[in-house]
């Protein structure tokens, strides 16, 4: 992903310099659609991973 921006930051640079910018959101989309698919499939890791066991509780003495 920090290449595609480094690349897309670049290109759209030098269509500013050039006075011939034109926006595209598809990469936006298209990455959008990355993040959120890796999210999805995060889920199931999250939910399948142990839970952490509770430490010993100590007694005090009375």
């Amino acid at each position: 992903m920090i290449g595609l921006s480094a690349w897309r930051y670049n290109q759209v640079m030098r269509q500013i310099e050039a006075g011939d910018f034109r926006p595209s959101r598809f990469l936006i989309w298209i990455m959008a659609a990355v993040v959120a698919l890796f999210g999805l499939l995060s889920l199931p890791l999250l939910l399948r991973r142990p839970r952490p066991q509770e430490p010993p509780r100590l007694s005090l003495p009375e």
